[in-house]
């Protein structure tokens, strides 16, 4: 996984992030908004029905007067095309997406490790009558507090010694 510093953005990096994405967001703002039951009764399109499209265009283009009067072709076009051009933007924000959910998770992942460790420490020298550390350890250990559970499930709460049993 590397190091496990990660660097800090700095407040300047997060404002000009967020405004960038607050851009994107605007710029893509026509207002479509659909609700999950929308979605769902949404036609979706995957590879073959894409080819299907796309197929069907070049036939309609070709063949014009094969074209109900009522079919409204070049409105087909414009969607067919904001449907790649959406296609191409989601390819790119799903791998910005997935950089993001990694650092988040590396991140959330050695703050916790060390934060354990410390816990431990701090645990360990309160067992040891270190002055001071035992108003420290008595804040931390609520974090640990059994939860009663019904019997044969594990306590996701229990302190983390236990577990190692």
């Amino acid at each position: 996984m590397g190091s496990s510093v990660l660097a800090v953005l700095s407040p300047e990096t997060v404002a000009d992030i967020l405004q960038k994405l607050a851009d994107i967001d605007s710029a893509i703002n026509d207002g479509v908004s659909l609700r999950p039951t929308d979605r769902r009764k949404l036609l979706k399109l995957g590879r073959k029905t894409t080819q299907f499209v796309q197929r069907t265009i070049e036939m309609t283009q070709q063949n014009p007067e094969m074209v109900p009067p009522y079919i409204d072709r070049a409105s087909m076009e414009s969607n067919y095309q904001v449907y790649n051009q959406m296609l191409n933007l989601v390819h790119v924000v799903d791998q910005l997406k997935r950089k993001l959910e990694d650092r988040l998770l590396a991140s959330g992942s050695y703050a916790h490790t060390v934060s354990l460790s410390c816990y431990k420490a701090i645990k360990n020298a309160s067992a040891d009558n270190v002055p001071g550390a035992e108003p420290v350890y008595a804040a931390l250990k609520t974090r640990f507090k059994p939860v009663k559970r019904k019997s044969g499930t594990p306590d996701p709460g229990q302190d983390p010694e236990a577990l190692a049993g």
